[in-house]
């Protein structure tokens, strides 16, 4: 028998949710020490979380080595394992998102230093490097999680709006702009595999150098799950759980669900309308302003 794998989803179905945590959650590193030599070509990264549970379906540590191979945690017995690293320094970033992914913005709840491979950098990095933080999207969205999806950052050691210094993110042919660290909601995208890519821009709309500057995350909105199956003469008419539905046989048909609501009243909606074969519809949803 041919076991069945579920991929994990972050974040089951809810129409209403709740605002996000931001009391004394404290993450501690336990391994490698901070700034430490590993003689060894791979790591894993040990945390230790205060004041919140970690597990599958809530809140979740999500790891960054270098500039993009990431890893997410939901057990804190488990480490975040990167093997094939190169001799040199990498920037280490861990921190913690709950279900949605927001960032726990409790000011213990990200680590941040340097770790060496084999040896530092023959130029050691920084401590005030620009960096920026994407801790969303990520994973496999459904349901009424698939129709507002959280894109939420963090920068560190400069600060957005000042100076022209803005966001720059892009998903398909969308592109949009954040003025300050606040997080968007993404909606109506269609089921599909996507990726956000965002860079802190200036004045003059070139991305800033740095090697911590730009980041991309994956994520797949999955098709709402079936709920019943009706034969009309010779269609089948498949009903998904928010209402929508699909015919097979002489035509096929599609309706749209109206949007959740969500605890997060203050952050902006970026209506993004893609219908196949990507995104070519691209406005404010003002809606979501009432």
């Amino acid at each position: 028998m041919i076991p069945l794998i579920v991929k994990e989803v972050f974040g089951q179905a809810s129409l209403r949710l709740p605002p996000p945590r931001d009391g004394d959650v404290r993450l501690v590193l336990v391994s490698p020490e901070p700034n430490s030599v590993v003689d060894a070509e791979a790591i894993d990264v040990f945390l230790d979380v205060k004041n919140v549970e970690i597990a599958p379906g809530g809140h979740r540590l999500v790891v960054i080595l270098g500039s993009d191979m990431r890893q997410t945690v939901t057990h804190v017995l488990r480490p975040a394992t990167f093997r094939g690293l190169k001799p040199g320094s990498y920037l280490l970033r861990a921190f913690v998102v709950d279900r949605r992914g927001a960032l726990v913005r409790s000011p213990g709840a990200m680590v941040t230093t340097f770790v060496h491979i084999k040896r530092p950098d023959e130029v050691l990095p920084r401590a005030d490097v620009p960096i920026l933080t994407v801790a969303s999207p990520e994973g496999f969205f459904f349901g009424e999680d698939a129709r507002l999806i959280l894109f939420d950052f963090v920068t560190s050691n400069l600060r957005l709006g000042e100076r022209g210094l803005r966001l720059r993110y892009r998903i398909g042919d969308f592109t949009g702009y954040v003025y300050q660290n606040n997080p968007v909601l993404l909606t109506e995208l269609r089921p599909g595999e996507y990726v956000l890519r965002a860079e802190v821009v200036g004045e003059n709309n070139e991305p800033l150098r740095g090697p911590y500057l730009s980041a991309e995350c994956q994520f797949t909105v999955l098709p709402p799950p079936l709920r019943a199956v009706v034969v009309k003469g010779e269609q089948a008419v498949a009903e998904t759980s928010n209402g929508t539905s699909t015919h097979s046989g002489d035509g096929s048909d599609s309706g749209e669900a109206a949007a959740g609501s969500l605890d997060f009243e203050q952050l902006p909606r970026v209506r993004v309308v893609s219908p196949e074969p990507g995104l070519t519809v691209l406005q404010d949803d003002p809606a979501w302003q009432d």
